[in-house]
């Protein structure tokens, strides 16, 4: 009997010890613990960039992950949602289309005609600001009007798909690393990106997220512009392009939307990868764990309207591996034609290539308002993801644009 008592007695005290245990453990993840509005607060600098361009309609914070570091300090891992629209009232208002009607020498897109550019003197200063000479063939065996008819469309088909953005609210994301102490002041604070060292995602710094500057924005505008004027070499450079089939780039951006997600950090493959969320996908096809991510952009292709074949179609290697799919594409097909960062648009491919120069990963952009650009993938799963310049640190990034 004394044993008996003694075997409960110790149970009981053990139970008080665990329960003790857990309880200290949730009072001190409570009480280290950042809340929301705290995060809220430490992510102020990048609301604050995002206002000279877009008004904040709402911020929510996400996929919040406390991890506690051996030297005491807390870092927090989150997804942070601000739902914006831009402030520009009119396509004209954009620092990258001004820009580009800056070269063309017109104050308004409207304006942009070929009697317009004729007036402005714009073909007496063609020489001057491109690469094209009075040797060229353009000059040969077209006319001013017929050369600025050519800049001028050039110039509107350039601009018109940014207007579609004029008076939209969007979701824009970002995954965020946050450093703070016992006090809740904070340490760092880094945008997290999808590039991984050693299976550990890199991080760099908050400002990398931020827009860049109005006159960064104009002189790309600028650039880009001259750049496909420069492009024009030969009169069938001013010809319209006879590719076949079309592309249908909101189509395949609209498919990326409906089939993807911002997976959270609690949503991993069953071995551990990477961030998918399973309910998103389109049971019509297989998935390949983890391993997705071209299959899910051949989805995004085929639903714009380019039909499969022998070579590329759901299983096929072109279908599922991203050198294949690339190859089929840009090399056997040449549907692809070479892009930016800056001109590449919803619809538009982008490949990330490693040091070793292997293409192992594709995402689809579905998103470029000439200030942000946001992508969609697989594996980790996206779909509002904001991406820079920068965003994948010093790997190679390779866009491409459907020629037609």
């Amino acid at each position: 009997m004394k044993k008996f008592i003694r075997t409960i007695t110790i149970f009981l005290v053990m139970t008080l010890l665990l329960s003790y245990n857990i309880l200290y453990v949730f009072a001190t993840e409570d009480k280290i613990m950042l809340s929301i509005d705290e995060i809220k607060a430490a992510i102020a600098p990048l609301v604050e960039a995002e206002e000279e361009y877009y008004v904040v309609h709402d911020i929510s914070v996400d996929s919040v992950a406390p991890e506690l570091q051996e030297d005491g300090t807390l870092r927090t891992t989150c997804s942070i949602r601000l739902s914006m629209s831009l402030r520009a009232t009119t396509i004209d208002e954009l620092p990258y289309i001004a820009g580009m009607l800056e070269v063309v020498g017109v104050s308004s897109l409207e304006k942009c005609t070929p009697s317009e550019l004729i007036a402005c003197g714009f073909i007496n200063r063609l020489q001057e600001d491109t690469a094209i000479t009075a040797n060229s063939s353009i000059y040969k065996t077209n006319t001013d009007y017929s050369i600025a008819k050519y800049i001028a469309d050039a110039t509107v088909e350039m601009a018109s798909p940014y207007a579609s953005y004029i008076g939209e609210i969007s979701d824009f994301s970002f995954d965020i690393v946050i450093d703070s102490d016992s006090n809740h002041e904070i340490i760092n604070i880094f945008g997290l990106s999808d590039v991984t060292t050693n299976g550990v995602q890199e991080v760099f710094p908050l400002c990398n997220y931020f827009p860049p500057e109005k006159a960064v924005l104009k002189e790309q505008g600028r650039r880009d512009l001259l750049s496909k004027i420069d492009s024009m070499q030969n009169e069938s450079a001013m010809g319209s392009n006879s590719l076949e089939p079309s592309f249908n780039r909101n189509a395949a951006r609209n498919y990326a939307f409906v089939y993807s997600s911002e997976a959270s950090t609690s949503q991993t493959c069953p071995h551990g990868h990477t961030r998918i969320n399973l309910s998103k996908y389109n049971s019509a096809y297989t998935y390949y764990c983890h391993n997705d991510c071209a299959n899910f952009v051949s989805q995004c292709i085929y639903a714009g309207g380019i039909p499969t074949d022998t070579n590329w179609s759901p299983g096929c290697t072109a279908w599922t591996y991203v050198p294949s799919l690339y190859h089929y594409f840009y090399e056997l097909k040449g549907y692809w034609i070479t892009s930016s960062y800056s001109t590449c648009t919803a619809g538009g491919i982008i490949i990330n290539q490693n040091s070793s120069g292997a293409m192992y990963h594709v995402n689809l952009c579905v998103y470029n308002d000439s200030v942000t650009h946001k992508y969609a993938a697989h594996n980790a799963d996206h779909n509002n993801k904001v991406f820079t310049s920068t965003y994948w640190g010093s790997e190679t990034v390779l866009y491409y644009e459907f020629g037609f």
